[in-house]
């Protein structure tokens, strides 16, 4: 088990040469085990509003809470005092086991309307944690994306890849929309997926889909060079995608957290993520991260 997450960012510009503060920002960030204890450390959720603020939608995963009340709360904590205003759609609780996970978009009013959520539909039980997909418009322009959020078991990697493909497709019809991103934590690299694995996955092989950051691309704060948290765009949306625009975001420089701070690398799990960006004409970011 790894014992950090990072942040992914995307971001979708509304129009070419428009300023950052102009985009929208979209974040698929990894909260490790966010539940009723971590939403107790005080000086740890300042830090996750701060992230969370920095952006317009923020898919957070690993939402671990029997009693649902974690992504209200943490609601409640990021709208206090603030004239800038933040929702929430969240998934169903998933997981095989009795260890059950949620899946939560956050958004900010005045930047994006849900039009539409599904949650996909396992029958095959392909996947230990099902995508969930939220279906958002950007009423200054009237124009629609969905963002389909997964965080994919590390034991099955290839597996739960390979059955993503049609699970997005599903997703689009359902949506009526093929202008799509599939984000999140997909474990996609170093032990978990070989090169030689990742070169024959259908998504890869698949020139509809396009994966902003390749196997080489660091999303560690660790020595080692990994890329777990990716960002694929079907061909439909990726003209709006800046050329050359994704990118890594180190969330721990940038605030200067410390050791006791964030969760460091262990001996068996040397492994933390950083935060990825990228920007789209219309407008999107993706992030993740891990606090103790």
């Amino acid at each position: 088990m790894r014992t950090g997450r990072t942040i992914v960012h995307l971001l979708l510009l509304a129009a070419a040469g428009l300023v950052a503060a102009e985009s929208l920002k979209i974040s698929a960030f990894n909260i490790q085990v966010f539940g009723r204890s971590k939403l107790s450390k005080t000086e740890v959720v300042e830090l996750l509003k701060q992230i969370v603020r920095r952006y317009d939608i923020v898919l957070i995963q690993e939402i671990r809470d029997s009693t649902e009340t974690t992504i209200p709360d943490f609601l409640n904590i990021i709208n206090n005092g603030s004239s800038v205003r933040y929702e929430a759609v969240v998934s169903e609780r998933l997981g095989r086991t009795s260890s059950k996970e949620q899946y939560a978009f956050l958004y900010r009013l005045g930047a994006v309307e849900v039009l539409k959520t599904y949650q996909h539909e396992d029958t095959e039980d392909q996947f230990e944690r099902e995508p969930f997909s939220v279906l958002f418009t950007d009423p200054r322009r009237g124009e629609e994306f969905f963002l389909l959020g997964i965080h994919v078991k590390p034991s099955d990697v290839v597996n739960e890849l390979e059955a993503l493909g049609p699970a997005f497709q599903l997703a689009s019809g359902v949506h009526g929309n093929s202008r799509g991103v599939i984000m999140g934590d997909l474990n996609a690299g170093c032990s978990y997926l070989s090169r030689s694995k990742y070169e024959e996955l259908s998504l890869v092989k698949d020139s509809s889909f396009i994966w902003l950051l390749g196997y080489d691309a660091d999303t560690t704060v660790a020595s080692s060079t990994c890329s777990y948290d990716r960002f694929i765009v079907h061909e439909s949306l990726n003209s709006s995608v800046v050329e050359g625009s994704a990118g890594v975001f180190n969330f721990t420089d940038a605030y200067s957290l410390t050791a006791g701070q964030v969760s460091l690398p262990s001996l068996r799990s040397p492994i933390e993520e950083m935060s990825l960006f990228f920007r789209l004409r219309m407008s999107v970011t993706i992030s993740r991260s891990s606090f103790n």
